[in-house]
């Protein structure tokens, strides 16, 4: 089932969940530093692991654009200590667009891993 997004939502663009705001939760904060930006594909684990006070990002995809792979890149230097976790859907299509996003996230010097 596909998912309808707000008009004006471009989701090539956008990280769903990047919100600056939602690291105010201390519970976030201590994630990112234990665990880092954790990557997934859709909204529903962002909101599944937020309220296990884990710091997700979501694509809305199983792969990532350029300018996804610039925001995840900032976020994760600047938040995150360079640290990424990757949680792809249990799919070929996911295993396949994660793994292109891992070697992508990795030439940018970032740590990455899979869940």
């Amino acid at each position: 089932m596909k998912h309808r997004y707000l008009k004006g939502y471009h989701k090539g663009l956008k990280l769903y969940g990047q919100s600056a705001d939602r690291l105010q939760d201390r519970r976030l904060r201590d994630s990112l530093g234990q665990i880092g930006l954790v990557v997934v594909e859709g909204m529903n684990d962002v909101i599944r692991l937020n309220e296990l006070g884990v710091a997700a990002v979501g694509l809305c995809s199983n792969q990532a654009t350029d300018e996804q792979l610039e925001k995840l890149t900032r976020f994760a230097r600047a938040v995150a200590s360079n640290r990424v976790v990757l949680l792809s859907d249990n799919d070929d299509e996911g295993e396949s667009g994660f793994k292109d996003l891992l070697w992508s996230l990795a030439e940018r010097g970032l740590d990455v891993r899979l869940a």
